[in-house]
């Protein structure tokens, strides 16, 4: 065996132990939801998302989409400190041709859209409380 046929078994080896935890830590994460539906039990519930959250979720989702990110809904949605916020940190990927608006909506470019979760990421409101 040459050492790059003896490197790549090792390698193998290891990303197989590897996954092989991490599969015992979603197994262990979710437990109790795969022991529902082993036992024909369904999950109902609601997930309440606050204020944050939920401009968080529009900004990730509109960046990605052709629907982007409105101003107005921004304001009628979250309120102006929320639309503040989008269009002071939307300056730098606006100047870096990342971002564009049209009419009031910020869409990612070409070039954007491969960045777009990280673009959305870092333009967050991280509400520590």
């Amino acid at each position: 065996l040459n050492i790059v046929n003896i490197l790549k078994k090792l390698l193998d080896k290891k990303l197989k132990i590897f996954d092989t935890q991490i599969s015992g830590l979603i197994l262990l994460k979710y437990k109790k939801y795969i022991d529902d539906i082993k036992n024909k039990i369904l999950f109902s519930g609601k997930e309440t998302l606050s204020k944050v959250d939920r401009y968080n979720e529009y900004l990730m989702t509109g960046l990605r989409t052709v629907w982007g990110v409105s101003l107005d809904l921004l304001e009628s949605d979250f309120g102006e400190k929320f639309k503040n916020h989008f269009l002071e940190n939307s300056r730098e990927y606006i100047n870096s041709d990342l971002i564009v608006e049209n009419n009031g909506v910020y869409t990612t470019t070409k070039t954007g859209k491969f960045l777009a979760d990280g673009i959305a990421s870092n333009m967050f409101i991280i509400d520590l409380n």
